[in-house]
């Protein structure tokens, strides 16, 4: 995996964790990837951000689109270890709450 690409892969406790950037140059190919999280309703859907290494205004992007993919099938969509990057933009944009915290 070269620093310009992101990973998606299933946990053995059923999280996905996203590996690697999500930039303007990785989301459009983990966008691609990631639609099959969405083939069934309901449920809950679990996204670990700890191995992501940057993220931009796109990867923001990305997340509030599989938000919107999530409601669309009566999903729930939790994200943990938000990273501080993502977590600046969407305060920035006052969009925090479409993160998906768990709650503490």
């Amino acid at each position: 995996m070269n620093n310009r690409s992101a990973q998606l892969n299933k946990t053995a406790d059923d999280r996905y964790q996203i590996i690697g950037t999500l930039t303007y140059t990785s989301v459009p190919a983990l966008y691609n990837k990631s639609l099959f999280l969405f083939d069934s309703d309901e449920g809950e859907l679990v996204l670990d951000f700890q191995k992501t290494t940057q993220v931009d205004s796109a990867g923001f992007a990305l997340v509030v689109e599989w938000q919107r993919l999530a409601r669309q099938k009566n999903k729930i969509l939790l994200c943990h270890h938000i990273p501080k990057q993502m977590k600046a933009i969407a305060e920035l944009s006052g969009l925090s709450m479409l993160l998906g915290q768990p709650p503490k």
